[in-house]
Parts: structure tokens; sequence; C-alpha cells
């Protein structure tokens, strides 16, 4: 009887543990000529939003990361938007 109540309890805590997942990041817009970047899953165990894409011609601050137009948010750039950062 004890295994069974030890069982159900694992089997209790591992489902509570992954049962909600993350939301879809957004697409990035189109401007400037440069395609917007493309939005990432969230977290799978920790319910964790998704980064958004950033915005066509969106340009990295000093130390190379991408962050949404007038906000602290990162986001991912897209092709064109992302080799400003290694140039």
């Amino acid at each position: 009887m004890m295994k069974r109540v030890l069982v159900s309890m694992l089997m209790l805590c591992a489902f509570s543990v992954s049962a909600a997942n993350g939301g879809n990041g957004g697409d990035g817009g189109n401007s400037n000529g440069s395609d917007g970047g493309n939005g990432s899953d969230g977290g799978d165990t920790l319910s964790q939003q998704g980064r958004p894409g950033c915005p066509g011609g969106t340009d990295p601050d000093p130390t190379g990361k991408f962050y949404l137009p007038g906000t602290t948010e990162q986001c991912n750039p897209g092709k064109q938007d992302a080799i400003k950062a290694v140039e």
C-alpha cells in the first residue's frame, strides 16, 4: 500500500512540473528593406513567454543586443539586422 501512495505522489509531482507551456513569440514587421525577426517559443517548464521578433530595420545597442523600439524588452532580429551586430 505504501508503494502505491509513494508512486502516486511522485507521478503527481512530475505532471505538475511540466503542465504549462510558454506561448510562441510573434513575427517582426518589414521596414526599411529589412525583414523582421521571428519570435521564439516560450519555455516548457516555467511557462516563460517567447521572445518577440524585432521589426525590420532595428539596430543593435552598443553591446550587440536587440530591443523592441522604445522598450527594454529583448527581441530576435531578422537576418539583415543580425549582421549589424557582427560588423
